[in-house]
């Protein structure tokens, strides 16, 4: 089995229904429609609430722009941080601090968790070994640039702005990446979830 690259560039948009800017969704499992775990890419563009999403657990990230100012009271999220957690049901303000941003959304439903999702930054031009739990049964990596990744002894040239899934045969290979781009943000996604519906 092969990794399965998801390009947020190749993805369609959504619009927001209070037209404050639009999502790309970038993998719902084991569905789109009862999905249990959503992640996605969204381009904040004006100021506005989040909508509210009873029984989901919410990691939210700043991927580009300013940052925003989240929640009552409202805590500063910016680009350098790693990804904070909510409840989906507070629906919390979001202001944007100066211009449009584009963030990162992972959610998941009741039932399920997140063990880990944690921002990495890569050395230039150097391979790092990244460490994942091996008990999760879904990893996920999404690449801020374009990146070389290597599984086991397979490698993979990764677009800008793509959700890397890694089979879960593949969860325990060695697995490295490295990238020479000037932004080498990386995020690793590493979840227990029922999702074999």
């Amino acid at each position: 089995m092969i990794p399965r690259i998801i390009e947020a560039a190749k993805t369609p948009s959504q619009a927001w229904k209070n037209g404050g800017g639009i999502t790309r969704e970038l993998l719902c499992l084991p569905n789109n429609e009862h999905w249990k775990l959503r992640i996605s890419v969204a381009d904040i563009t004006q100021d506005g609430a989040f909508s509210a999403f009873a029984g989901v657990t919410r990691y939210f990230t700043v991927l580009a722009g300013e940052g925003v100012m989240l929640g009552t009271p409202a805590q500063r999220i910016t680009s350098d941080m790693q990804p904070i957690r909510f409840d989906g049901a507070d629906a919390p303000m979001c202001t944007l601090i100066a211009g449009a941003t584009r963030d990162l959304n992972v959610m998941v439903r009741a039932g399920g968790a997140i063990s880990s999702i944690k921002m990495q930054t890569l050395r230039a031009k150097r391979i790092e070994a990244i460490t994942i739990n091996t008990q999760a049964n879904f990893s996920a990596l999404f690449c801020m640039n374009e990146c070389d990744l290597h599984v086991g002894d397979r490698h993979f040239l990764i677009p800008s702005m793509s959700l890397v899934v890694i089979p879960v045969a593949q969860i325990r290979s060695k697995i490295e990446v490295i990238s020479s781009a000037t932004d080498r943000r990386v995020f690793w996604i590493c979840a227990f979830v029922d999702i074999d519906e």
